[in-house]
């Protein structure tokens, strides 16, 4: 099988990319990532392209897909010294979606500062809207059913309150 570069028009075999380590290292990382991410994730790293117009080197190509694949899997969402929120793929997704079809005036990028913004500004809009619905449902009362949930017995409570009835019936 013989693949074509989409940058430079070069046809190689498969197995010569498959033999180069960084673009077997670049693979493997690409096939780990959520489905949804992967085109995006390799439209987005075109971005970092040298303005020279040679290609991505793929010792970058990997640094650069390492240091996303982090990003993406943090706990939070973290930028300039604003309050951490919690991470989520799909404000990933929407970025680079929105990324992609806005693309950053300068290029080639330098690191993932300027999707690191688009992300923090997903999320700040998605935490609040979350924020705004739990004191909705508070004014309207959904916090009184939650105080009934929890002086409700658990399950485990449940199973040794059976196993008492039953033991006594057995009596």
């Amino acid at each position: 099988m013989r693949l074509v570069c989409p940058s430079c028009g070069a046809m190689h075999s498969i197995e010569a990319f498959i033999n180069d380590e960084q673009a077997r290292k670049f693979l493997s990382v690409i096939v780990s990532l959520n489905s949804s991410l992967q085109k995006n994730v390799l439209n987005y790293l075109t971005y970092f392209r040298p303005e020279s117009g040679k290609g991505l080197r793929w010792s970058k190509a990997v640094r650069l897909l390492e240091e996303l694949k982090s990003l993406i899997e943090a706990e939070y969402v973290e930028w300039d010294r604003k309050k951490p929120i919690k991470n989520d793929t799909c404000y990933w997704i929407n970025a680079l979606d929105k990324m992609i079809d806005s693309p950053p005036k300068r290029l080639p990028l330098k690191n993932h500062n300027y999707l690191r913004v688009i992300v923090y500004e997903i999320a700040e809009e998605e935490d609040k809207r979350l924020e705004e619905e739990r004191e909705r449902m508070r004014r309207s009362g959904w916090n009184r059913i939650e105080e009934e949930e929890k002086n409700m017995p658990t399950s485990e409570q449940v199973k040794k309150l059976i196993n008492s009835a039953l033991k006594r019936r057995r009596l």
